[in-house]
């Protein structure tokens, strides 16, 4: 089965800051009520100065349309321990990389989407 990752994207933002050197831990994240068979799942990346709640109206409804929707705290926002700080292009795009991969991984069969809103668009 051939796989593809649809990416959706909202906006762009820019911003700048001290870069992080390396990424260390886990990522806070959530995932909403799960639909027992689930038909599609939406990986959700928030903006800047946002955290991954902000995404919670938006997964219940999928959830009541039989749709998954994941959503973690990019580093540098939210829960993170590196709260107020940049961790740099890179380092972003590696963790959603991993996060697609885990996502993959666990559910192979089921399509994978990627949901983006200002910075997570970008």
């Amino acid at each position: 089965m051939q796989r593809r990752v649809v990416l959706l994207g909202l906006a762009l933002t820019a911003c700048a800051a001290a870069p992080l050197s390396t990424p260390t831990g886990e990522l806070p994240r959530s995932t909403w009520p799960v639909p027992a068979a689930p038909r599609a799942m939406v990986l959700a990346v928030h903006g800047f100065n946002d955290h991954h709640t902000a995404f919670v109206e938006f997964a219940t409804a999928a959830a009541a349309r039989g749709v998954m929707v994941l959503a973690y705290d990019q580093r540098g926002f939210g829960a993170n321990p590196d709260r107020g700080r940049w961790a740099g292009t890179d380092v972003m795009v590696a963790d959603l990389r991993a996060e697609l991969e885990r996502l993959r991984r666990a559910r192979p069969d089921t399509p994978l989407f990627v949901l983006g809103e200002s910075m997570g668009a970008a």
